[in-house]
Order: C-alpha cells, then sequence, then structure tokens
C-alpha cells in the first residue's frame, strides 16, 4: 500500500511497487525488465510529481513558503530493482509560530512590549486566516537575536489554552511558552493521503512508459 510511516521520529511517505496490477502481471514474464522499469517509474514519481503535489499540498493547508519546504522535505530512499519503493520525508524539528507572525519586530521600548501583550500577536498560519494570539509577545531567544519566538504567560506553568503535547516548550526562566505551529512531518501525516490517487496514476504511466522503452 501506500502508507506514510513514522520511523525515527520522521515521517515517510512510502511509494511500493505491490500496489499496481501490470507490475503484478508483468513480472511474471519479464521479470527483470518490469523490476528495472518500475525502480526508475517509482524513483520519477517520487522526484517529480509525488514531492511537488505533497508539498503543494502542505502549502494549500498551512501558510508556507515553497522554499522553505523544498529545504525541509527529500527524497529519503530510492528504489532498485531489488527494493520496490521510496521514501519522501520531513523533518519532525517543530516549526515556531513566529515564522507565520504578520509583524515579526519587537518593540524596543517597555510600554511597546506592554501594549504588544495587551494586543496580542496577529498570525496567519490557515493561507486565508488571520488569528489574534491574546495575551502573546514577541522574544529574541538567546544566542540567535534572528530566531524570534512567539511566547505567552500562564499561571503555574500550565500549558496555554490548545496547546496540547508538541505543540510548545515551558521555559521556566522565564515562566512562558514558546508556541510551535505544525510541524513538517504533522503536515505530510495529514495531507499525504490525499495524494495517493495522483500519485498512483503517476506511478502507473510512468511504469509502462519505461516497460515499452526498455524493449
Amino acid at each position: 500500500m501506500f502508507t506514510p510511516w513514522l520511523f525515527r521520529k520522521i515521517i515517510m511517505f512510502k511509494i511500493n511497487a505491490d500496489d499496481f496490477e501490470n507490475w503484478q502481471k508483468l513480472v511474471m514474464t519479464y521479470p527483470d525488465r518490469a523490476k528495472k522499469a518500475m525502480s526508475l517509474a517509482i524513483n520519477q514519481t517520487a522526484k517529480r510529481e509525488a514531492i511537488k503535489s505533497i508539498r503543494d499540498s502542505m502549502m494549500e493547508q498551512v501558510n508556507l513558503k515553497k522554499m522553505y519546504l523544498i529545504k525541509h522535505t527529500t527524497v529519503q530512499a530510492t528504489a532498485t530493482p531489488r527494493r520496490m519503493s521510496a521514501k519522501i520525508s520531513g523533518r519532525d524539528t517543530p516549526t515556531m509560530l513566529s515564522r507565520f507572525a504578520l509583524n515579526r519586530n519587537i518593540p524596543k521600548s517597555k510600554a511597546g512590549r506592554a501594549r504588544m501583550r495587551r494586543e496580542g500577536v496577529k498570525v496567519r498560519v490557515k493561507p486565508t486566516k488571520v488569528r489574534v494570539m491574546k495575551g502573546a509577545f514577541l522574544h529574541a531567544l538567546k544566542g540567535n537575536p534572528d530566531n524570534t519566538a512567539v511566547m505567552v504567560r500562564t499561571k503555574n506553568g500550565r500549558p496555554p489554552a490548545g496547546v496540547t503535547h508538541g505543540g510548545g516548550r515551558y521555559v521556566r526562566s522565564m515562566n512562558a511558552w514558546i508556541l510551535y505551529a505544525p510541524s513538517i512531518d504533522q503536515l505530510m501525516w495529514d495531507t499525504s493521503y490525499q495524494q495517493i490517487p495522483k500519485i498512483q496514476r503517476a506511478v502507473e504511466r510512468e511504469f509502462l512508459r519505461q516497460f515499452a522503452r526498455l524493449k
């Protein structure tokens, strides 16, 4: 089956030869030619239609730039005539919510920072929806002044409302939470199933083309 696999904290979208009826028939009659054609078809589809479709689907769900997804998604393993599968992976490192902030400038004055906490931080995670994070503020993380976090303080260090496991990280020294957006692996998990029919058709077409070419 076409299945997203959870492996070593990395989400992989696996393209497997066993799904294809034409493959099953031809491999019985022309085993070497069919295996070569299928491995080429899987790799071509993984590197072209499959990874592009998955990235496009993620961008439809979340307001991420194409170059960010290109950097954080890759074809991690390719098919060979002896191993009929390729894997597309996405890193599971958290995506900072600040990446989606409409204004990432941190006020320099104490009054400006207080006003930010009152008004909240505006973020656009969904491409067509702006959300105001009430009580949140922007903070430059130590060691990397270009890395800004959206943070919020809560009573007794409890997670902010709506923040489940993986949605934030508590910083004890500040008594505040760093907030995260969906990670790349979460997005792949949510969207890869939607691309199965399209990818399946692409592999089937490419297999038949490669099989004919290898006469």
